[in-house]
């Protein structure tokens, strides 16, 4: 007859035995350290960080930069009735550098539906920034517009500029803050890109086109100056 105290070892060491069996039943926890892929980080993702909106993704080595934001982008929202519905189609952009009139002397003119006509004297590549700029003067301020994709529904600052400027053969992708290092420094003869940390705009042929002015009247070009002290300005050689 077994005493109290041994039945209750006995008891213990059944419930170790079960223990023992259910340790050797259970996989063992992966190490920690890289895994089998070569991720440092074990197969764990860190959160992914905002970068400037810029076309394609970042490389695992490009620096991070603080997102510029239009200062004006609360004024820059086209009234009801001014807001094309649909982003302009590569059709609708060839017709526009087709329909390329020229009116007499050195300076654009503003229509009165909102685009504008370049100059007969003006370079090629001058009234084929003004015809691509047309094709979406109307379109609405959308803060990264155009930069994920030439065609959008709306688009930023430097968005607007990038399509002018792709369109007229100038640039093969749109960009953010490279306005900055565009070219050389100064005015130029027929167009000058006003560019600061958060907001980017340029004067056309005596016209400014700016997605703060949409809010005049609903078109990106004006014929409405503003200060440019604050504004570094830039141009390209022969333009």
């Amino acid at each position: 007859m077994r005493t109290p105290i041994a039945s209750l070892l006995a008891a213990l060491a059944l419930v170790a035995a079960g223990c023992g069996q259910a340790d050797r039943r259970r996989p063992a926890a992966p190490a920690a350290g890289p895994s089998a892929s070569g991720d440092p980080a074990g197969g764990l993702r860190a959160h992914p960080r905002a970068v400037e909106p810029d076309v394609g993704l970042p490389s695992a080595t490009e620096v991070q930069v603080e997102v510029p934001i239009d200062p004006e982008r609360a004024l820059a929202r086209a009234p009801s009735g001014h807001v094309a519905d649909a982003p302009p189609t590569d059709a609708e952009v060839r017709a526009a550098l087709r329909q390329i009139d020229g009116v007499p002397g050195g300076r654009a003119r503003l229509n009165p539906d909102g685009t504008a006509t370049a100059p007969a004297g003006a370079p090629p590549v001058v009234k084929q920034m003004i015809a691509a700029a047309n094709a979406i003067a109307l379109t609405p301020y959308l803060w990264g517009g155009g930069h994920g994709r030439l065609y959008d529904r709306g688009y930023d600052c430097s968005g607007s500029l990038s399509f002018a400027f792709i369109h007229a053969g100038l640039l093969d992708k749109p960009i953010a803050n490279g306005w900055r290092l565009m070219g050389r420094p100064g005015p130029g003869k027929w167009v000058t890109v006003y560019t600061n940390t958060g907001h980017v705009w340029m004067e056309v042929a005596g016209l400014r086109y700016d997605t703060s002015a949409i809010h005049i009247a609903g078109s990106r070009w004006t014929d409405q100056a503003r200060p440019t002290s604050n504004f570094s300005s830039r141009h390209l050689p022969g333009l």
